[in-house]
């Protein structure tokens, strides 16, 4: 039945007192799910503490699915990486190139992550985890097309960062959108 070497799932932004986005907790869900259909044996959880809340996404992520009930054998946590790009980086170092994941992520960011994941080492089958609409979706989709550019000018690659006018850019836009980057 399996057909996946491992199921990747990047991490998110939490929330600033350390709790998981309800996006998140989607995204474990799907994950976990998935394991427990036996589509792979080892679920990569990534995610370093982007929020700086003195806890990892990685670390939040393995105790939703212990409680999920995956195996703490099948977790493989990468709490290093602070974005996207580094998340399936860093984790290609702990499974190796050419693995066959199952991706697991949000709706209006799997383009990207595909991109990233492919790009990074591993063999991508994406599983959207469906988002709710309204405006912070349409703002989250045109934060991904700032990223999707980045992924293709080789901006998210390692030792590598946008140019300062284009840093500016983006920074305005997400102003202009209401939130970060």
């Amino acid at each position: 039945m399996r057909r996946f070497d491992v199921i990747l799932l990047p991490g998110l932004r939490l929330e600033a007192d350390g709790r998981p986005r309800r996006e998140l907790l989607d995204r474990v869900n799907a994950a976990a799910d998935l394991w427990h259909r036996g589509l792979a044996p080892k679920i990569v959880a990534c995610g370093g503490d982007a929020a700086g809340v003195g806890v990892s996404e990685a670390q939040v992520i393995r105790q939703k699915l212990l409680e999920l009930g995956v195996s703490p054998e099948a977790i493989v946590t990468e709490d290093a990486s602070l974005i996207t790009a580094e998340n399936f980086q860093n984790a290609v170092r702990l499974v190796g190139r050419g693995a066959r994941a199952a991706l697991c992520t949000s709706d209006y960011h799997m383009a990207r992550a595909r991109l990233l994941c492919r790009r990074a080492g591993f063999k991508p089958k994406g599983f959207k985890v469906k988002t709710p609409g309204g405006a912070g979706k349409r703002r989250l989709l045109l934060l991904e097309a700032l990223g999707i550019l980045d992924a293709l000018c080789g901006w998210q690659d390692e030792g590598r960062k946008r140019p300062e006018r284009v840093e500016r850019f983006k920074n305005w836009v997400a102003g202009k959108l209401g939130g970060k980057s």
